[in-house]
């Protein structure tokens, strides 16, 4: 039985026209309790170290208990 799941690769970033609107995915892992979604960042950090400026800044912010960088909305279902 599996108690939850990481899921880095789940994002559509061209997605379909569906009545109206534009939605980033087919299946609703966003609406799962057990379910935590991340932007895809599962590359090397050798090939594009830029890439992890950010992670690295959250890193230290949130040891501070500072703010951090690049936030989620979960209102706006993001």
């Amino acid at each position: 039985t599996l108690a939850g799941a990481g899921i880095d690769v789940w994002y559509n970033y061209s997605p379909d026209l569906i009545d109206g609107k534009k939605y980033p995915y087919t299946l609703p892992f966003h609406t799962l309790d057990s379910v935590i979604l991340s932007p895809h960042r599962g590359g090397s950090p050798l090939a594009r170290p830029d890439r992890y400026t950010d992670v690295i800044e959250n890193i230290k912010r949130f040891i501070r208990s500072e703010p951090l960088l690049n936030l989620i909305n979960l209102d706006r279902g993001y």
